[in-house]
């Protein structure tokens, strides 16, 4: 049975939710509570796009302990739009 935990992190991982800085304007996936170019701390939501480029991917076959469960699981670095 999945976690409250993994529950409320489904926005953030399936519709690719992250934060936008409302002072500068730079995106941060995952969302920060800090903004890394300007450390502002206001943020708005954005939902990034659905279509990207795929840059590296990897299947993982020995998971760490927190996500033996869930192996084998591919894992990407996706450049968005």
């Amino acid at each position: 049975m999945p976690s409250p935990r993994y529950w409320r992190e489904v926005p953030h991982r399936f519709r690719l939710e992250a934060a936008r800085c409302t002072s500068c304007k730079k995106v941060s996936f995952p969302a920060r509570s800090i903004c890394p170019s300007c450390r502002r701390d206001d943020f708005e939501t954005i939902v990034l796009s659905r279509k990207g480029k795929v840059v590296t991917s990897t299947v993982v076959h020995i998971a760490p302990n927190d996500f033996l469960m869930e192996a084998p699981y591919a894992v990407a670095v996706v450049e968005t739009p």
